[in-house]
């Protein structure tokens, strides 16, 4: 029993929140710079990534096509 008050007031009472150093030190800082870079280049690695998917799925629905009116056009053999 005394185990569970304990987990209860642990996890109940509220706690001072802290900033960490990037967040709390000088907005200007290369350690804060760098981190914004960062952010950005991955956002931009997912943006490319995201348009490849998209730019490939768009490549095969037109060969698709093409193939399928050169089949219905009887320019291939179908076998």
């Amino acid at each position: 029993m005394p185990f569970a008050a304990v987990l209860i007031a642990l996890t109940t009472l509220p706690l001072p929140a802290e900033a960490c150093s990037v967040c709390f030190g000088n907005a200007q800082s290369p350690l804060v710079q760098g981190a914004a870079a960062g952010v950005i280049f991955l956002g931009v690695v997912v943006y490319a990534v995201l348009m490849g998917f998209g730019g490939m799925t768009l490549v095969c629905f037109l060969r698709a096509r093409k193939l399928r009116r050169a089949a219905e056009a009887g320019e291939i053999d179908q076998a």
